[in-house]
């Protein structure tokens, strides 16, 4: 009877390893039925719009930070940082145009205080930025501020 309840209980932790096994190389294959984070509660456009803009943030502060970067590398990190902000006025308008997130005043208002910090970050840059990225930088920021605006106003 020993031998018997031992079999089993080494066949059940047998069948657990397999059936985890079989989980893991169908993760790794790229499975349909492993799901992440993101697909089960994917990112509304206001979160990909904030984490734009503190994305733009930080390379700002990169910038001020290590005065021995290449123009090339600056270049890189302001282009990079244009494109940030382009796709968080594009979160923005989306955040318009399908109402599917309904954004709160607290939204609101953090959204419009990180875009104020970008543009201070921008303002304590603008005299090492080649012309015409400083004038598309200034040019983005500023649409940024009004559709947040827009947002404010519309919850009044």
């Amino acid at each position: 009877m020993k031998g018997y309840l031992g079999s089993q209980k080494c066949l059940f932790f047998f069948l657990i390893c397999l059936c985890w096994l079989a989980s893991v190389r169908r993760m790794m294959s790229g499975g349909s039925e492993y799901h992440s984070f993101d697909s089960l509660f994917p990112k509304t456009w206001y979160t990909k719009a904030v984490e734009s803009c503190t994305q733009v943030w930080g390379a700002f502060d990169d910038l001020r930070s290590r005065s021995s970067i290449s123009p090339a590398n600056k270049s890189i990190v302001l282009d990079a940082a244009i494109g940030r902000l382009v796709f968080a006025q594009l979160c923005l308008d989306l955040i318009s145009n399908t109402q599917e997130h309904v954004i709160s005043n607290d939204d609101v208002i953090y959204l419009s205080r990180v875009i104020d910090i970008v543009e201070e970050r921008y303002v304590k840059l603008a005299d090492s930025i080649e012309t015409d990225r400083s004038y598309c930088l200034r040019r983005v920021i500023d649409d940024l501020k009004r559709k947040v605006q827009s947002f404010m106003l519309q919850d009044v």
